[in-house]
């Protein structure tokens, strides 16, 4: 088995929702979720798969929820920073984008 599609980093502004999906090239896997080192349970995230493809979604992400996000099966693992911007370090960042 290996991975077919690895996390990608994401910056989203505070509330909004954010999902990391990644690929794996089987179906049925047991995977664990980690934030920051630290494994993921609670209410504050939905995990999910379908079929080959694992998901963890914060619905409305807040500063805190800024780390390194990891995905593990087994021996493999795949990781992806996400940083959330207040609402006017967003506005920033975009207008940086769109006129630099």
């Amino acid at each position: 088995m290996e991975i077919s599609e690895h996390l990608k980093d994401k910056t989203v502004s505070e509330n909004q929702s954010v999902t990391f999906i990644c690929q794996l090239s089987k179906v049925g896997q047991k995977v664990t979720w980690f934030k920051a080192g630290d494994k993921i349970s609670g209410r504050d995230y939905n995990i999910s798969s379908n079929e080959n493809a694992y998901s963890l979604t914060i619905p409305k992400a807040c500063i805190d929820d800024s780390a390194e996000y990891t995905i593990r099966i087994g021996h493999l693992e795949s990781s992806a920073k996400l940083l959330v911007l207040g609402k006017e370090m967003f506005r920033i960042s975009l207008h940086f984008l769109l006129f630099a």
